[in-house]
């Protein structure tokens, strides 16, 4: 029968060793990929409603000749956001809101 020394034997475990380290390693590497490319993926499809809700928004804001400003961030670093009518009045955080009558004033 075969008949191997130590040193084969251990140059065999060595070489085994490498391979199965580097399959495990691709293995690895393939499924971070494809995580990093399905998240890169989900971050496009939201942006892509995000700007699609906001058109809408703009759209639906424009027939009442209003328009969404954001204000500077504040302390928080949270920005705010706020309704500006065309002629320049604003409304939201950095203004008080508007009354019931001057809403119901406009055309």
């Amino acid at each position: 029968m075969f008949r191997f020394s130590i040193r084969e034997l251990f140059l065999i475990t060595v070489v085994v060793a490498l391979v199965v380290g580097w399959s495990v390693e691709h293995r690895r590497a393939n499924a971070a990929s494809a995580e990093t490319k399905r998240v890169a993926e989900k971050a496009e499809i939201e942006e892509w409603w995000r700007e699609l809700a906001l058109k809408k928004i703009n759209g639906d804001l424009f027939s009442h000749d209003l328009k969404i400003v954001w204000a500077a961030p504040d302390e928080d670093g949270v920005k705010q956001l706020s309704l500006e009518h065309v002629t320049g009045q604003t409304w939201g955080r950095s203004s008080a809101s508007p009354s019931l009558e001057a809403l119901s004033d406009r055309p």
